[in-house]
Formats: C-alpha cells, structure tokens, sequence
C-alpha cells in the first residue's frame, strides 16, 4: 500500500471507533506481537445493487460484508 504501519494502524483505529471494522481474534507473528485480525462490521452500513435490463430490473441490498439482505 505504501503506508507505514503505523498510518495503517492510525486508519484502523478511526475505523473501529466509527464501528465500520471490528476485531475478529488475532494471529501469532514470527516476531514481536501478535497480529489482530479485523473486519467489516455487518451491521454498520448497506449497499443496493440495481441491475437494469432490457426486459426487467432487479434490485439487491446488501451489507457491508456482502450478505445479501433483499431481492426484487
């Protein structure tokens, strides 16, 4: 990405107090701390997909983690 770890860790840090990521566990390093793991928090916002055809159009919501929600 060519940020510093610690710009990555600063992104991380307004993410998880706006609730748009969460941790989810952490991973052993070969050196120094462990890792945490992140992700999307399901919850925190929603996206609509529209597909319009020659003959029909559909309609999806999802969450930001990409489960589907509804469907026309």
């Amino acid at each position: 990405t060519g940020l510093s770890s610690g710009s990555v860790s600063n992104v991380v840090a307004e993410l998880v107090a706006e609730g748009l990521v969460e941790e989810a566990g952490s991973v052993d390093s070969a050196g120094g701390r462990p890792r945490t793991l992140v992700r999307i928090t399901p919850g925190s916002g929603f996206m609509i997909g529209v597909d319009i055809g020659e003959t029909r159009i559909r309609i999806e919501l999802f969450d930001l983690a990409l489960t589907e929600l509804a469907r026309t």
